[in-house]
């Protein structure tokens, strides 16, 4: 819904657009007055604030809006998400399994769907190594959708790791090194 509504601001106030993006995870975490002398403010505190931060930086990565860990999204229900891999945010030890929220489920159509199977079979072709069909299915992917972040960004870390291959040890995580 806020997307939506961003959205609908966006068409009425032409020559101006308010980008958006959402990083959502769960945990522990504080709040309270931060500051000192005459400045304070009242902020949340703690390291999953830091890990949304991260995963709302993610989404210029991947070219998307609205992205989640898995623990935000393992109760969800009536929305369509999709998984986007699993990421190594800057400044965190653990790989997180970040999804993208999509829409209501009742609001996706059979070309929604279809692009979502062709992504995670291009995503499960990718943790095997398997760079040509991988970048084939991301390309599909595109077509069915018309335009897809995910897809265009995994097509570049296939044609890298094709060239250059990750260590024999490696499990699927996609390490950054950009906020």
């Amino acid at each position: 819904d806020l997307l939506a509504a961003v959205a609908r601001f966006n068409k009425s106030e032409p020559g101006y657009s308010l980008p958006t993006r959402v990083g959502l995870s769960g945990g522990p975490m504080f709040t309270g007055d931060v500051g000192a002398g005459e400045y304070f403010s009242y902020t949340p505190l703690g390291d999953i604030v830091n890990t949304a931060s991260r995963i709302e930086n993610l989404n210029k990565q991947l070219g998307t809006r609205l992205l989640a860990s898995q623990l935000v999204v393992k109760d969800l229900s009536g929305i369509l998400t999709r998984k986007v891999g699993i990421f190594q945010l800057i400044g965190k030890t653990r790989p997180v399994v970040i999804y993208e929220l999509l829409c209501r489920e009742t609001e996706a159509d059979a070309m929604c769907q279809e692009a979502i199977h062709l992504f995670s079979h291009g995503l499960e072709l990718f943790h095997a190594r398997r760079w040509d069909q991988a970048e084939e299915s991301f390309r599909t992917c595109i077509h069915h959708r018309g335009e897809d972040g995910p897809s265009h960004f995994y097509l570049s870390l296939c044609s890298h790791y094709r060239s250059h291959p990750p260590s024999p040890d490696w499990q699927g995580t996609v390490i950054l090194t950009t906020k």
